[in-house]
């Protein structure tokens, strides 16, 4: 998925960029210690620039929980219980199921 607005930002940053900075903004320096597999600064930037992105273009847009595999994976049945739980509680907006539902004494 291509979205537009980052492309604009950058197209429109790398105009006024002097040679030595457009160079430096592709170099892999940002990633000296290779902890993010020798990336440039582009992905630190258009992360940087999702915010500005949901507040203007892309306003519309809803945002999703998408259960990784691998984190699935490693939970037992329990623990995949109660973030499907958390999940529905956030959806529905439920105070009860996120867990701040009062505790009543029944009286007899």
């Amino acid at each position: 998925m291509d979205i537009g607005f980052v492309r604009t930002a950058l197209a429109a940053a790398e105009q006024v960029l002097p040679d030595a900075m457009r160079g430096l903004l592709h170099s892999r320096r940002a990633d000296q210690r290779g902890l993010h597999g020798g990336a440039t600064y582009l992905p630190f930037i258009v992360e940087r620039l999702f915010p500005v992105f949901t507040q203007t273009a892309g306003a519309q847009l809803r945002g999703c929980k998408i259960a990784l595999p691998a984190r699935e994976s490693e939970m037992n049945v329990h623990l995949q219980l109660l973030r499907e739980m958390k999940d529905v509680a956030h959806r529905t907006r439920s105070p009860w199921l996120a867990g701040a539902g009062s505790t009543t004494a029944i009286s007899i």
